[in-house]
């Protein structure tokens, strides 16, 4: 019994990824995406303008959206840079510092039967 599946798709422009991004929709359980993407691709041009939860994600935002009928749950996962390493014994990740106010992770527990996504 497969589990898992992972599946990568090449898309040339934004229309044909909101078109990939639309046929997970009733086939997934979790969806694991990344948060940033470059913001100057072509890819995401003009979809700022568009996103309802903006803290997501281009993709997440998509899959969580009000027009959407994607019904699992999406995990969004973003990279963080390092600064500075070790300097003596301090770890800068240890450090109360070393997160801007924007960057502190937030947990939620969302019940199943929520149909929105909580406002922060």
């Amino acid at each position: 019994m497969k589990r898992h599946d992972f599946k990568e798709q090449v898309v040339r422009d934004s229309l044909e990824m909101v078109g990939v991004i639309r046929t997970l929709e009733g086939c997934f359980d979790l969806i694991l995406v990344g948060r940033r993407h470059e913001s100057e691709s072509s890819m995401f041009y003009g979809m700022n303008d568009w996103m309802e939860y903006p803290e997501l994600g281009s993709v997440a935002d998509m899959l969580v959206s009000s027009d959407s009928t994607f019904d699992g749950s999406v995990l969004v996962v973003q990279q963080q840079n390092k600064l500075g390493g070790m300097v003596g014994r301090q770890d800068y990740y240890n450090s109360v510092n070393f997160f801007s106010r924007r960057e502190v992770p937030t947990v939620l527990d969302v019940q199943p039967e929520t149909t929105g996504w909580p406002v922060i």
